[in-house]
């Protein structure tokens, strides 16, 4: 059944049934997947209801995390194997917008950047004797944020108040000015506004 199992993996990795976001069919090992479940009913049904149990475990939102399109965190997931499954697909869900699938793996954990708060979901595939895909309902949902700070109103209005310290000035014999403050808990990052002689507001230094 083993051969049988590995020519099958083969065949949907060739017409794309299993979609190979992080993974190659070379790192797989075909001595051991896992054998197909039976065909019937109750056992489609127990396999479906064997939904992964995920976790986070890495959110390192940083001061120094910054590229092009702002601050991120790095976000890793985890989540418990299920007997008989093939491979998991990852779903991700940004602001208002549906879950949509962003990997599929023969792994067990996931990680990637995130610019903003994220929810993830996780099912498990197989697939029976005759062939059938198989998809177990989605794992619990887990959540992920850019920010450390609480969403309460407490917290938000203490961070508000925690502003920075500025000090600085031109610098001797330049044209150039030298600003410095002290850090600001739980801060992703620091805009710079400047007001220049005849102008009436500040503007955000880009």
């Amino acid at each position: 059944m083993k051969k049988a199992a590995s020519f099958l993996l083969a065949v949907l990795i060739a017409a794309g049934t299993v979609p190979m976001a992080g993974n190659t069919s070379a790192e797989i090992d075909m001595n051991d997947l896992p054998t197909p479940i039976s065909s019937d009913a109750k056992a489609v049904k127990s396999f479906k209801e064997s939904k992964p149990g995920l976790a986070v475990t890495c959110e390192k939102p940083d001061s120094g995390y910054m590229n092009w399109e702002g601050a991120f965190a790095e976000v890793g997931l985890e989540w418990e194997p299920v007997k008989n499954a093939l491979y998991y697909n990852v779903y991700k869900k940004v602001g208002d917008y549906d879950y949509k699938l962003v990997e599929a793996t023969f792994d067990t954990n996931y990680s990637e950047n995130i610019f903003e708060f994220t929810s993830y979901r996780v099912t498990a595939v197989t697939f029976t004797y005759d062939d059938e895909m198989v998809e177990t309902d989605f794992s619990n949902t887990v959540h992920a944020s850019v920010s450390t700070l609480s969403s309460d109103e407490t917290a938000v209005k203490a961070f508000k108040k925690s502003k920075p310290g500025l000090k600085g000035g031109l610098l001797e014999g330049s044209n150039r000015v030298e600003l410095y403050w002290k850090p600001v808990k739980n801060a992703l990052y620091y805009n710079i506004y400047v007001k220049k002689n005849g102008e009436k507001e500040y503007s955000l230094d880009v």
